[in-house]
């Protein structure tokens, strides 16, 4: 029950995130930890908007550390590094949100905090899942472990890049276009914003076609067992995220928009994680 509580928030934390940011609400509170010097700030739009923010952060802050002190008292051996590294990476986050205020939201230390997020997500799926009773931690890269552990790195590795593309201003490197960037199928110029935005798009594309590939395999050989309806699922919230990542494109990244494309992303992520911890359980490692 913690896990699962602790998984909602961080999905919960990182949208409303996304949200300040699309509004561009992030220095609506320009000091920290306080919100203009005061612990109840004016209540204007923005500053609910920035100030719930926090509010929400520092919730699933102390949830976070209750996860990790259960899973510590459950975890045995090189396991209870995990929890651990959760709670230092949590510390990292805090340290990192309050430069992306004071330093007035710069790029690499945004994106930065992003990742971070989305690091302690994946710790907080893998807790969540390997409860240490029922579920004892595993790790494995053999077989289609290794895959779908890959599968789970190249996921992340798009959704930090796409905080990138944001925060640099590269969602629209391509223009408002979509399957093609600015008319071409292949621009005859790629640098700067352009090629930070097709990184993106082919990242996706590499994510897309390593999911097809395994249903495929699933579907003809039948021996991926509990994990081929979880494949189906991903495969779904990939052709979920290229409607939507167009829709992005072609509303000039509207915030509803571009909040609905990271909740897709956020699910993706957590399952592939699954699809991979099923497969370690189910093959005994």
């Amino acid at each position: 029950m913690l896990g699962k509580l602790t998984v909602f928030l961080l999905f919960l934390l990182l949208v409303w995130g996304n949200v300040v940011s699309g509004l561009g609400a992030g220095l609506a509170c320009p000091d920290w930890p306080l919100c203009y010097g005061q612990y109840i700030p004016p209540l204007k739009w923005d500053i609910i908007l920035e100030k719930g923010h926090r509010v929400v952060a520092a919730l699933t802050g102390g949830v976070l550390i209750g996860l990790c002190v259960q899973r510590l008292l459950r975890y045995r051996g090189w396991s209870r590094v995990l929890p651990l590294t959760a709670v230092f990476f949590l510390a990292i986050q805090i340290l990192l949100g309050r430069e992306v205020v004071l330093l007035k939201l710069p790029v690499n230390i945004t994106t930065l905090h992003f990742g971070m997020a989305i690091a302690i997500l994946s710790l907080a799926l893998y807790m969540a899942f390997h409860d240490g009773a029922e579920n004892r931690p595993r790790f494995s890269l053999r077989g289609i472990s290794g895959v779908l552990f890959v599968l789970c790195f190249l996921v992340l590795v798009q959704s930090v890049f796409g905080a990138y593309v944001r925060h640099s201003g590269s969602g629209l490197g391509c223009g408002v276009d979509f399957p093609r960037c600015l008319g071409f199928w292949i621009p005859p110029h790629i640098s700067g914003s352009v090629m930070i935005h097709l990184t993106h798009r082919l990242i996706a594309y590499a994510v897309l076609l390593t999911v097809i590939a395994l249903t495929v395999s699933a579907l003809i050989t039948n021996n991926l067992g509990r994990i081929k309806n979880t494949l189906f699922a991903v495969l779904a919230l990939l052709l979920i995220q290229v409607a939507v990542g167009a829709g992005v494109v072609y509303t000039e990244l509207h915030v509803m928009g571009t909040a609905f494309h990271l909740l897709i992303a956020l699910l993706i992520l957590s399952a592939v994680a699954y699809a991979w911890f099923n497969n370690m359980k189910e093959t005994g490692v």
